[in-house]
């Protein structure tokens, strides 16, 4: 598909302003990237992203490889900053990384386990997961301090579209 800026204009920032591990961010984990209907699938969804953001599927392997799997330590890093400075929620990143721990945890299970070694991977992968319902356990908490702390909802949904800050808010309740 040929996307233009104007597809792109509901994401926080515009991937044709971007270099191509940016622009391969914003078109696989932005909630607004029109990647997220084209391609549901996301394993498909990463192939197209890198071909959108000017990859060479065959010199560039290595290091899609990494961006794929998510096992390059920098990319994902740089992922998560998007994610916490860029995405629409936590539950949206929440969503994204849960995505990855199933494909994941589901590509552990189908393959056999043969040595000792593969049981530590298995062990390491049900850590993942307990870990996820452990970022869903601190979500439910920070969902509920942040009601606390804004007290009104109204209020709250206002924060979330403008991004604001709570030293703006205690402003606003002072004035």
């Amino acid at each position: 598909m040929n996307y233009t800026e104007k597809d792109f204009s509901g994401c926080r920032l515009n991937p044709f302003q971007q270099d191509s591990v940016l622009k391969f961010i914003i078109a696989v984990y932005d909630s607004s990237s029109p990647f997220q209907r084209d391609y549901p699938v996301l394993t498909k969804r990463k192939i197209a992203a890198a071909q959108f953001a000017g990859f060479d599927m065959i010199k560039d392997d290595d290091v899609l490889i990494g961006m794929y799997s998510c096992s390059n330590p920098e990319f994902v890093a740089q992922v998560v900053e998007y994610l916490k400075e860029y995405g629409d929620s936590m539950i949206w990143a929440m969503i994204m990384s849960n995505t990855e721990l199933f494909w994941e945890f589901n590509t552990r299970i189908m393959t056999p386990i043969k040595e000792d070694k593969d049981k530590d991977d298995v062990s390491a992968v049900n850590m993942k997961s307990k870990m996820s319902e452990e970022l869903e356990k601190i979500n439910e908490r920070i969902v509920k301090l942040t009601k606390q702390f804004y007290g009104d909802e109204q209020l709250e949904e206002a924060v979330k579209k403008q991004r604001i800050t709570p030293e703006m808010i205690s402003q606003l309740k002072s004035n």
